[in-house]
């Protein structure tokens, strides 16, 4: 919650979230006559609605949206109808674009009281870090239900409460010129082969791919108009040696569901159907990151695109013992697959696209629309 105390030559600012609200002036309306005075602003964070509410000369003005928003506003003064002093509460209406072409990271709230009304531009707060150049989300500690309650696969069952730690996540899949870096840097050579931290040995890591890296002049590159595109080929051991470099890891099953969700409880993040125009499914090849609108947590593509690996080891049946805090997936002396989620541009049901659905393979395996995003702990 925040409180913005506003006069004509100060603004004091009390925060508990990362979020701000600037507005120069803020001035009210009332009959004939505008009119200057100390206001106290409170701005929350839960579901799309503002109230408005009338305390003697001091008025409380609360907007409270779906995720963590910075504001700002281009207008110098704000300029609304003044509620009679002491009439108590008074609504006032505001309506959310979260996308309004400029950028999928902002969004114009409008405030209306009588015949009044001004535009509050605003952007996705700095909620964000960087892990050798990889843009990583804060995601906070909470409690979900994973799984689905009455879905179409039985692993996916019994929908079950876990609460997680707080953690980051990185925003995109990770793309073929980030993986390259990785790659250059710890001078892998044309086949693809390295260390993997904590096995012993070399793993294949890559493999070369017409969307995705090549090896050529002693160097990897991107494919020509690929860069920007998820890396793909990719096994769960390159991915878990980029996450090592990159001083992150990858993400658990649950961070990967509760990350998607992003507060639903719906099969999708974006309601109970996934169209192709919120993501890259049952098309023709990888799109670049960050094509789709991100889901209300700032994350792209967790739907589509490519399957993301993540650590945990596979059990179908790990729904039913699994611990409620942290769970980290079963004991490897179980199993040897690794789970991957998420979909994949080759993904013919929207279904198996879902927030839920599970998947998984050998460690070692490798296709055209596998790939992954990383994960690291909380600062």
């Amino acid at each position: 919650m925040i409180f913005f105390i506003i006069n004509r030559k100060e603004v004091s600012l009390i925060s508990k979230f990362n979020i701000f609200i600037l507005i120069p002036y803020l001035l009210f309306t009332s009959c004939l006559k505008v009119q200057e005075f100390e206001s106290a602003i409170e701005l929350s964070v839960s579901t799309d609605s503002l109230g408005f509410t009338s305390d003697g000369e001091q008025k409380s003005l609360n907007i409270v949206t779906n995720m963590l928003w910075t504001a700002s506003s281009d207008v110098t003064s704000w300029c609304m109808v003044s509620p009679t002093s002491g009439s108590g509460d008074s609504q006032i209406t505001v309506s959310v674009s979260a996308h309004t072409g400029e950028s999928s990271r902002k969004a114009t709230v409008t405030v209306t009281a009588g015949n009044q009304s001004r535009q509050i531009h605003v952007v996705q707060s700095n909620n964000t870090t960087e892990l050798k150049g990889v843009l990583m989300v804060n995601i906070h500690a909470g409690t979900f239900k994973m799984g689905s309650l009455d879905g179409y696969f039985s692993d996916e069952q019994p929908q079950h409460s876990v609460t997680l730690s707080a953690f980051r996540l990185s925003e995109n899949a990770i793309t073929n010129e980030e993986y390259c870096r990785f790659l250059n840097e710890n001078e892998i050579d044309m086949n693809g082969q390295g260390i993997v931290k904590g096995l012993s040995g070399v793993r294949n890591l890559i493999y070369a791919y017409l969307w995705g890296v090549v090896y050529s002049n002693g160097q990897w590159h991107p494919q020509t108009g690929y860069a920007n595109h998820p890396v793909v080929h990719v096994t769960w051991f390159g991915a878990k040696a980029f996450c090592d470099w990159a001083g992150g890891r990858l993400p658990t099953e649950a961070e990967w569901e509760y990350a998607c969700r992003a507060g639903t409880t719906t099969e999708f993040n974006t309601g109970q159907h996934l169209t192709s125009s919120q993501a890259n499914y049952y098309s023709s090849s990888t799109k670049p990151v960050g094509s789709y609108a991100p889901n209300a947590w700032g994350l792209y593509d967790m739907h589509g695109n490519v399957w993301e690996w993540c650590n945990d080891y596979w059990d179908s049946r790990y729904y039913d013992y699994s611990p409620t805090v942290n769970p980290q997936g079963p004991g490897s002396a179980y199993a040897s697959f690794r789970v991957y989620r998420g979909g994949s541009w080759s993904t013919v049901s929207a279904s198996n696209c879902s927030s839920t659905y599970r998947s998984s393979n050998n460690p070692y395996y490798h296709d055209f629309n596998v790939g992954f995003r990383m994960a690291a702990s909380a600062l």
